[in-house]
């Protein structure tokens, strides 16, 4: 998951992605020893009871899964257990205040618990040094040099080198074949990727499919060796310590996705049997271990895998609500599966997630999870935009709530979507009409663009502009080319200015608006590496469609082929694409069972075309 435009929020006292806040309305926390956590364990010292190990456990597990706060949870329940000998305990609680991928710097109050706890762990090991293994007394000094102060409230950095490097003398004292040897190396795997927080490439891109360009960073290289050591196709299958490790699976995931994308592939499909595994090990207790395989399969083509993913995730979310606990990211969870419903034809899932998210936003506008209100709240309207239903575009009456500061950017996305309905929801045969309330619209998304300012989402709102101008220029195109329709009076502004086209006074409109699509989707291609999308769609296929309805078929191929390698086995570009084809006369046969394959799950008949937007007669 690549969250790069939040990471200087991280950088101050509180982070915002790693901030839960529990969808329940105060019911009593119920224990956490029943959720379904696999059936990891890192034996440790204690004199606590057997449902002392469970709960270390279940609170590694948690961690495992970026769940901190009940993780601290967890591992509180076991320290009350067994307070004066349990030093791992401590070490737990610590290590579920750490930093993580998602959160790759520690707030002032993290630093006060995490370098108390390891303390603590410290001085009961210290007092009673015949009691504890190799491994524990490794893990628990290598945390201590982690949050050793004041280093650590100067530079962070700098401690997080260190405790990779302590890690680093770990691996090398236990080995690999067992004594926990497993654990470390996968503790010493993630504290290099979060070093290197979400920047694991020296390029990502959303656009790139340059393998050359994919060069792994430093420790990012030296985690991916671990990793493909621990999980790769040269692994002894037999040592499930290391190719079922959790932590080990998890970090893999996140280190592939994003890789040069496509099934199989050298980028992330090198993580594809990792998601397999991991999806198969039915973690229902961690919905962000049942939601990360989603990632693998929405960069690979598996669009109803992603769903899937996604569902279970979203049971394991309320599996948390209903026990009053914490779930993690449940809306990125839900998100993704919308997402990846929307390519796969699962109307009915796209819709059920777009209506769970904004149940989820009505209650709790502020809520800090990805995506946020702004985001989140109007995936119903891109869902109809992205299936055609322009009525049910116009009828939808669900507002974004009142927010300080304003959300600028669901209003545009709204302005967006019911721009382009008006182009098609045509009343009374006035086709004028709808251009009108179209360019309305297209006026009010120009202004939010010039009030979002130099925002992160100012380059999504220029796209959506850019989308539906060029949607009614076409328009106005579509309707002059049809030998049905009557004069056109060109009361709208647009409309006026493309009248001049039989004079040669201004440029064609299909011209114009096929260089705003292609404008729109380079912007989009260059934006930096997030999954989901930051937009709804890839404007490539529009673009694609529009070079199509001039007659340019060689270039639509290209277009079209140039999504495939982004968004593999898309049935929007293959659509696109068998149509470019036939217009060359070219064999469609191949292409048509791929499209037959990538629509099977779906709901709604195959597109008519790679982009429903442009659909006009």
């Amino acid at each position: 998951m690549r969250i790069d435009w939040i990471y200087n929020a991280f950088l101050g006292l509180t982070s915002w992605l790693g901030e839960q806040v529990p969808l329940s309305s105060g019911r009593e926390p119920q224990p956490l020893v029943p959720l379904a956590l696999g059936n990891y364990t890192m034996p440790i010292t204690h004199n606590g009871g057997k449902g002392l190990q469970k709960m270390f456990d279940s609170g590694m597990m948690h961690e495992f899964g970026f769940n901190q706060r009940e993780a601290a949870e967890a591992f509180r329940n076991a320290i009350k257990a067994d307070p004066t000998h349990c030093a791992m305990c401590y070490f737990g609680l610590a290590y579920s205040h750490g930093a993580y991928l998602n959160k790759p710097h520690m707030s002032d109050d993290d630093i006060d618990i995490a370098s108390d706890s390891i303390g603590k762990a410290m001085r009961i090991i210290t007092a009673n040094p015949e009691d504890f293994t190799e491994l524990e007394y490794g893990l628990i000094g290598a945390m201590n040099v982690r949050f050793q102060l004041p280093r650590l409230r100067i530079n962070q950095t700098a401690t997080f080198v260190a405790y990779a490097e302590a890690l680093e003398a770990l691996a090398a004292k236990v080995g690999d074949n067992g004594s926990g040897g497993w654990d470390v190396l996968a503790l010493l795997a993630e504290s290099y990727m979060t070093l290197e927080s979400t920047h694991y490439y020296t390029v990502e891109t959303m656009d790139d499919t340059n393998v050359t360009a994919r060069l792994f960073n430093p420790y990012s290289r030296k985690a991916n060796t671990i990793l493909v050591g621990m999980l790769g196709p040269g692994a002894d299958q037999s040592r499930t310590h290391y190719t079922l490790h959790p932590l080990a699976l998890h970090l893999y995931l996140h280190l592939t996705e994003p890789g040069v994308p496509g099934h199989g592939g050298p980028g992330a499909g090198l993580g594809e049997h990792a998601a397999d595994v991991l999806s198969s090990l039915n973690l229902t207790g961690s919905g962000h271990l049942e939601h990360m395989p989603g990632h693998l399969y929405l960069r690979t083509g598996r669009y109803a895998d992603a769903v899937s993913a996604n569902i279970k995730a979203n049971e394991a979310d309320q599996l948390y609500m209903d026990r009053g606990m914490s779930a993690y990211f449940p809306c990125h969870n839900i998100y993704l599966g919308v997402y990846s419903a929307n390519m796969a034809g699962m109307r009915s899932d796209a819709l059920h997630g777009a209506g769970l998210m904004r149940s989820i936003y009505a209650k709790d506008p502020n809520r800090k999870d990805y995506p946020n209100t702004q985001e989140g709240w109007n995936a119903a309207l891109t869902t109809y935009v992205r299936f055609g239903d322009w009525q049910l575009v116009l009828d939808d009456k669900m507002s974004v709530p009142d927010m300080e500061p304003p959300p600028l950017f669901a209003h545009a996305v709204r302005y967006y979507s019911r721009g382009l309905a008006h182009l098609h929801v045509i009343v009374a045969g006035d086709v004028d009409e709808g251009l009108t309330l179209a360019e309305h619209e297209l006026a009010k998304l120009q202004r939010v663009r010039l009030d979002i300012g130099d925002s992160r989402l100012a380059p999504l709102v220029k796209v959506a502009e850019q989308v539906l101008e060029a949607a009614i220029l076409l328009k106005i195109h579509a309707t002059m080319q049809s030998p049905d329709s009557g004069p056109i009076t060109y009361s709208s502004g647009l409309g006026r200015m493309m009248a001049d086209n039989a004079n040669g006074v201004t440029e064609n409109t299909q011209t114009r608006a096929t260089r705003l699509l292609k404008k729109a989707s380079d912007a989009q291609n260059s934006w930096y590496y997030i999954e989901p999308p930051e937009w709804h769609m890839p404007v490539l296929q529009c673009y694609g469609k529009a070079l199509l309805d001039a007659g340019l078929y060689e270039d639509a191929v290209e277009v079209y082929n140039h999504d495939l390698r982004v968004y593999p086995n898309n049935g929007y570009s293959l659509t696109g694409l068998l149509q470019a084809s036939q217009g060359l006369g070219a064999d469609v046969s191949d292409i048509r069972a791929r499209l037959a394959h990538s629509w099977k799950d779906a709901d709604v008949p195959l597109p008519m075309s790679s982009c429903s937007i442009l659909e006009f007669y």
